[in-house]
């Protein structure tokens, strides 16, 4: 039997004139403004601040090092920037599903007080066993405030603007990065202890929490069911005990092809960016002996540019193409979707040869990832900006601004960056509106699981222990200058190499929107209920 489910648009067709007059669910719960307000302040505002320790925590490494005095090995860092992530991965799923029976506002209040606590202690804290713990609940609160933004959005966001909102949501989580990055990094460049930056976002999080205690309850709903248009509460139904049990919703979930390959391009999206961030200050500081706190500005000007050139654009391009609402404008945005993710995939390439073919070391001498293959630069000819001696010393004429390497991997990170957040807002609306809405805090539970375990956790973890198993192998129990270099190019490598899976995970994604949109033409919404 046939149990396809559709969900309409919010949108209503006059059969006269074939005029779209647009219609805003979400006016039932709060006016426009107020949504706005909202989503200003605890959609982006407490994601920002919520994701900031994911930035401050790599360009605090160092610092923590130092303090620890070395204290810390490879694979103890990978876990360190892990965790959070794993926190994340194992809570997700519980969080989509306490949701569909929980007062949403409880919750969210509870789980950011715990946050700003653990924040402010894995700055004080030097025991290991305790900041391990301090970042695991960071990430645990974390991912209630990411599933609920997510569904929030979906159910709430003006239906004009949903993908640009979705959109500016992984955007606030990136600037929040960005933030921690920035703080985190200066500060500790100029002497300030790695606490601070931890501390002050504790505190900035503390006044969101209090904004966000003020606020009335139904203001926080992520569904419309029982619902009357003036925004009081219908009779009380058994809506309940409509919803599947958690077997029955996976089951449903991991039958589409959409939904599943959706999540692991999301995922994958993840892996590089976290990976990129965690490697991006010693890798830079290291192998070009640039000054941290010009490689710390150079992030921020390169995943700032990506992030919003990227958002702006695939947004933009997405909602004029029509989004993907119905059946066929999904199969439509999945291969621009496509297209985005080859120049992604093309991006890594150039940046992989760009690592490969240009290492300096902080004493001027050239190392070469792959020296048995030679040098890339053809003397002064091919890299003018640094050119390699016959004593194997680089003169390099531009100081602390690199050399035409160094620039040409921004650049192409800088491009994979633009493609990626390209990609992410309409990845996730079609991940989340693809299920009814009963169970979309479940699906948006178990997409940010599979996203935090293979892409956010895997991001910093999987390239650590990829190192530490090389130095390992190669017998560099204590690595020279030159060989942690070489470490860090393979390391860095291997996270740009990792794009080649999305070209599989696109293909398969626009095979299986396709295919649906031939079976369901006039369908408006893509349910995963399949045929059984």
């Amino acid at each position: 039997s046939d149990n396809s489910c559709i969900s309409r648009i919010p949108a209503e067709i006059k059969n006269d004139s074939m005029e779209c007059k647009v219609i805003d669910p979400g006016a039932k719960v709060a006016p426009r403004k107020v949504r706005t307000l909202i989503y200003a302040l605890l959609c982006l505002g407490v994601q920002s601040f919520m994701s900031y320790d994911g930035g401050a925590t790599p360009a605090s490494l160092d610092a923590i090092q130092k303090e620890s005095n070395n204290a810390w090995s490879e694979a103890e860092l990978g876990i360190l920037g892990a965790i959070d992530k794993i926190g994340i991965a194992a809570t997700s799923l519980i969080w989509g599903r306490v949701l569909q029976r929980c007062n949403a506002k409880l919750l969210l209040a509870g789980g950011l007080l715990v946050n700003a606590a653990a924040a402010f202690l894995f700055g004080s804290l030097r025991n290991k066993i305790l900041i391990y713990c301090t970042k695991l609940f960071l990430g645990a609160t974390q991912s209630l405030q990411g599933v609920w933004a997510t569904v929030w959005v979906v159910t709430m966001a003006p239906p004009e603007f949903l993908t640009m909102w979705l959109g500016l949501v992984g955007f606030a989580a990136g600037l929040g990065n960005g933030i921690g990055t920035a703080v985190a990094g200066f500060t500790t460049a100029n002497g300030l202890p790695y606490s601070f930056a931890f501390q002050l976002q504790a505190g900035v999080l503390g006044a969101f929490w209090v904004m966000l205690i003020l606020m009335p309850p139904r203001w926080f709903r992520t569904s419309l069911s029982g619902v009357r248009d003036d925004g009081t509460k219908a009779e009380e139904s058994d809506e309940s005990a409509k919803i599947p049990r958690t077997k029955a919703q996976l089951s449903l979930l991991i039958k589409n092809d959409v939904y599943v390959n959706t999540a692991l391009q999301i995922s994958l999206i993840g892996f590089q960016m976290s990976g990129i961030q965690f490697l991006w200050v010693r890798f830079f500081v290291s192998t070009w002996n640039l000054n941290k706190s010009w490689v710390t500005t150079m992030f921020l000007v390169v995943s700032g540019v990506g992030g919003g050139v990227g958002i702006a654009v695939g947004s933009t391009y997405i909602d004029r193409m029509g989004g993907y609402q119905s059946a066929g404008a999904m199969a439509k945005s999945i291969q621009a979707l496509e297209v985005f993710n080859f120049v992604a995939f093309l991006s890594a390439i150039v940046g992989i040869f760009c690592v490969a073919f240009r290492v300096s070391l902080n004493d001027g001498s050239t190392a070469n990832a792959w020296e048995d293959w030679g040098d890339f630069g053809f003397g002064c000819f091919g890299s003018p900006l640094a050119c390699s001696l016959n004593d194997g010393s680089t003169a390099n004429a531009w100081g602390d601004w690199g050399d035409v390497w160094l620039w040409l991997l921004w650049i192409s990170i800088g491009m994979l960056q633009i493609a990626h957040n390209a990609s992410v807002p309409a990845l996730c609306g079609i991940n989340i509106q693809l299920v009814p809405e009963s169970m979309r805090t479940f699906a948006s539970g178990a997409q940010m699981t599979v996203r935090n375990i293979l892409g956010y956790a895997c991001g910093p973890l999987l390239p650590a222990l990829f190192m530490s198993f090389l130095s390992w192998n190669w017998s560099w129990y204590n690595p020279t200058r030159a060989q942690s270099i070489k470490l860090l190019c393979w390391g860095m490598v291997f996270i740009l190499a990792i794009n080649f899976c999305g070209i599989i995970n696109m293909r398969k994604a626009k095979w299986a929107a396709i295919r649906a949109a031939r079976q369901h033409p006039a369908m408006n919404q893509l349910c995963v209920y399949g045929s059984t």
